[in-house]
Formats: structure tokens, C-alpha cells, sequence
């Protein structure tokens, strides 16, 4: 029988100026979505395997930056370009970081910035479409 692990899927957004700063939002399905500057990553707890999860962990995506340019008219993509799993662990405390420019901006607007309300409303979005799954 699987045991749960924890998955972490980390991504760059095509806006290399953005400054958007979203931390441990909590999603459907034990997901968590964190935003920082450019960088996108969703983490949580499964039993699934990879094979099985990264497709449900590409739609989340798809939906979260399709409701997100929606919102904001901003046209904005992503790509995914690194996983990590802890077999057989549940972490539910996690800090997603990255390695930044040392000479690009490294400010990012507030957590409570009106500028990452379309973050959350693209998680409160995905998880009231997903009430079905």
C-alpha cells in the first residue's frame, strides 16, 4: 500500500519584473500555492505518484494563471522546472525558496498587497470548481 508523500513542484512565471509574494495558500486536495517575485511552486501531502499527480499538478497550474490573466488582463505563463518528493513524510509547515539575481529587485509587494488578490481569488476559484473531485 502507498504511504503519503510530500511533493513540492517549483516553477519560474514569465515576468521576470514580478513582484508578487503569496505564501502558503491553501488549495483543495492538500495543495499549497506560494508565489514569490517570478517564482511558483505548489506543494502537499499524496498518496499518488508522480506519474499520477503531475497531470492534476499541471491543470492546478493551468487554472490558477488562466484565472489569474482573467482577472488582471495581464498575460502572464509559467514553466515548471523542478520536483521534489519526501517519501513517506507528511510536512505541512514548508518554505519554498529561491535563489535570486544578486543584482535584480528583490522587493516584492506586502503578503496583503491588492496586487496578490488575484493569486487568492484564482485559489478560491480552483477549489470551488473542484468541489465535484
Amino acid at each position: 500500500m502507498a504511504k503519503n508523500s510530500t511533493y513540492f513542484f517549483i516553477g519560474k512565471l514569465s515576468d521576470q519584473s514580478s513582484k508578487y509574494f503569496v505564501n502558503e495558500l491553501p488549495l483543495k486536495g492538500n495543495f499549497y500555492l506560494e508565489v514569490l517575485l517570478d517564482g511558483i511552486a505548489l506543494w502537499g501531502n499524496t498518496k499518488k505518484h508522480l506519474d499520477k499527480l503531475l497531470p492534476q499538478v499541471r491543470e492546478i497550474f493551468d487554472v490558477l494563471l488562466s484565472v489569474f490573466v482573467f482577472k488582471t488582463k495581464k498575460p502572464l505563463n509559467y514553466s515548471l522546472t523542478n520536483w521534489v518528493e519526501t517519501k513517506e513524510v507528511i510536512a505541512k509547515k514548508n518554505m519554498i525558496g529561491w535563489i535570486l539575481n544578486p543584482y535584480s529587485s528583490k522587493t516584492h509587494y506586502p503578503k496583503r498587497s491588492k496586487y496578490n488578490t488575484a493569486w487568492k481569488k484564482a485559489g478560491w476559484f480552483y477549489d470551488n470548481l473542484s468541489k465535484g473531485n
